[in-house]
């Protein structure tokens, strides 16, 4: 296992230019191959795609985490347009695993103060220049979880800080039919684009009120669902 350091040197974008090209085009050909993945073993159905094409300029989106590769779905949701997301330090030391990772936008969330104040400002730079950071605000990965479970308030913040929307992203899970019954175990699955939800301001009182609309939100639409903490 490859163990990432992540000190003052360490560097959450390439800054070789041709590293950067080869790793654009390889991560179209990787998303290409994904969604007829998607398709064909969770069977998944996108809803509300339109609502993206609306918005100029950066954004954030959110999304209820239930489901390993819910990460790449949510990227081939948004390409042509680059994503970038925090991950678990572990996630970005696991073989083989850890360059689809990193190829999807994968970024390291950093276990001191002084770093994690570094990666939120190069988000905050991606934001500023149009591209679009995503966040499971759930924080733990529950296979198949009914419901929305509680919000960490990081991703509204930085909307709040940059003036920028927050776009809900919802997976729920659908019966099975016909010929599905018979290959896949588990539900199907269909992600939802929700409207987009502009912050009123910066402060924190701010963010906690986004992020409890956009709960709100995905709440009606898993169905009414809640999974409170315990």
């Amino acid at each position: 296992m490859r163990k990432v350091v992540l000190d003052e040197a360490y560097s959450f974008w390439p800054t070789n230019r041709i590293h950067r090209f080869f790793s654009a085009l390889l991560l179209q050909f990787a998303l290409a191959v994904l969604g007829v993945h998607h398709r064909l073993f969770f069977g998944l159905r996108v809803r509300g795609v339109e609502r993206l094409k609306t918005l100029e300029g950066g954004f954030v989106t959110v999304c209820n985490h239930i489901c390993m590769l819910d990460c790449a779905m949510v990227a081939c949701l948004l390409s042509p347009r680059r994503s970038w997301y925090p991950t678990l330090k572990d996630n970005l030391e696991m073989p083989f695993v850890r360059h689809l990772i990193r190829m999807l936008g994968g970024l390291p969330i950093p276990e001191t103060p002084k770093s994690l104040h570094a990666l939120w400002e190069k988000l905050g730079e991606q934001l500023d220049a149009g591209e679009v950071v995503h966040f499971f605000p759930e924080g733990e990965l529950i296979p198949y979880a009914e419901g929305i479970r509680p919000f960490e308030r990081g991703a509204f913040a930085l909307a709040c800080a940059h003036g920028v929307p927050v776009v809900p992203l919802v997976l729920t899970t659908r019966k099975n039919t016909g010929l599905q019954k018979l290959f896949r175990r588990r539900p199907s699955l269909t992600l939802s684009v929700l409207e987009p939800a502009w912050p009123t301001g910066d402060s924190r009182t701010d963010a906690v009120r986004l992020m409890h609309r956009c709960r709100a939100q995905m709440q009606k639409q898993a169905g009414g669902k809640s999974r409170e903490a315990s």
